[in-house]
């Protein structure tokens, strides 16, 4: 899983597929093409915030000024892609957002996830698709990269509340979806440790990723973390209240 296991940005086996089927047909399309899981202004948020991390001895000298301009990359993208926005446009919003952060932008990277957040309404991943797949309207991949991508961004604004210190944008009560359920199948691939994040000789075995065990439950996370944000940052909030009393005896 490409950057991030536990907060499931990106379904890397459905990026690298498009990416092939994207960039290796040689398009002679004026503006490159996209899918709900490839985008360049994807592509260039995963590169931007992937080299920030990265210790590779051809960019590690340079590796600010790298990553900076694959993040402007993929801003220069989005006018183009937010007219008629996918899943990967969220995704790569999300991902310049935290680059933002992780870079001591806050207040432009909290701008660009709250778009995202927007764009969330915009494709309509609040709505139950169920019925739609029952019709045939919709597969059932389809189904879950959508309710994926919604949780995913659910995680990511609770995150962001907690580090500006304000309300949350998406509230699980305007959300139709059931929180993402766990696959025994998906948890049992292998994860191992990169290479060069392993130390021991010889190195570990591969052991099961539980993915989406670890995705559910930071899901979950996120439910009570939403109720514990919106009663710390509620206005006017009277510290008295039986109510308020009540449910920060439930949280506790």
């Amino acid at each position: 899983m490409i950057l991030y296991r536990w907060c499931w940005w990106v379904d890397e086996t459905a990026f690298r597929h498009d990416l092939a089927v994207c960039l290796g047909g040689g398009s002679s399309a004026s503006t490159p093409p996209r899918t709900s899981n490839y985008s360049p202004l994807l592509h260039n948020a995963l590169l931007s915030l992937a080299c920030s991390f990265s210790d590779d001895p051809r960019i590690v000298s340079d590796k600010v000024a790298i990553s900076d301009a694959l993040a402007a990359q993929a801003k220069s993208e989005l006018e183009r892609e937010g007219e008629r926005p996918t899943l990967a446009t969220l995704q790569g919003l999300l991902l310049i957002g935290s680059h933002g952060s992780g870079s001591g932008r806050q207040g432009i990277g909290y701008i660009y996830s709250g778009i995202a957040f927007r764009m969330l309404h915009t494709l309509g991943l609040g709505i139950d698709c169920s019925q739609y797949v029952e019709r045939g309207v919709l597969s059932e991949e389809a189904r879950s990269a959508r309710d994926r991508t919604l949780f995913l961004a659910y995680v990511q604004d609770k995150l962001w509340s907690a580090y500006v210190g304000r309300n949350p944008s998406v509230l699980r009560a305007q959300l139709e979806p059931s929180l993402p359920s766990i696959d025994r199948q998906l948890d049992r691939q292998p994860w191992s440790p990169l290479p060069g994040d392993c130390s021991s000789d010889p190195p570990p075995k591969p052991t099961p990723g539980y993915l989406s065990s670890t995705f559910h439950y930071t899901c979950r996370l996120a439910v009570i973390e939403e109720r514990i944000m919106t009663t710390v940052y509620a206005l006017r909030v009277n510290l008295q209240s039986p109510v308020l009393l009540n449910r920060i005896s439930e949280l506790k």
